[in-house]
């Protein structure tokens, strides 16, 4: 469905093939900055590992995603999650500085 490449990690969104469609997201490679949004900073991940976003609602099921250089965003059940380098303030948190969740 969709592939994301940032400049050391990638990302595939796919459909699982279920009806109605089910989308899972899985990333791999450098994630120094948290940036593959697995809850840790793991220096590389060489296979793909399923993303998931959980809420008090449950797991989330991701709709879109866009990687950048370190970092990554998503969209699941209708709100923007990001992760990853925050040290210019790009994940637009409203500070710099670095925090894996």
């Amino acid at each position: 469905v969709q592939v994301a490449l940032g400049q050391y990690h990638s990302a595939v969104l796919r459909d699982i093939g279920s009806d109605p469609p089910v989308l899972e997201m899985y990333a791999w490679g450098r994630n120094t900055h948290g940036q593959l949004g697995l809850g840790s900073k793991d220096n590389d991940v060489a296979e793909p590992a399923k993303l998931e976003i959980r809420t008090a609602g449950g797991v989330q099921s991701i709709t879109k995603m866009a990687l950048g250089g370190q970092h990554t965003a998503v969209i699941a059940g209708g709100d923007c999650y990001v992760m990853g380098s925050n040290t210019y303030g790009q994940l637009g948190l409203g500070w710099g500085g670095g925090r894996c969740a």
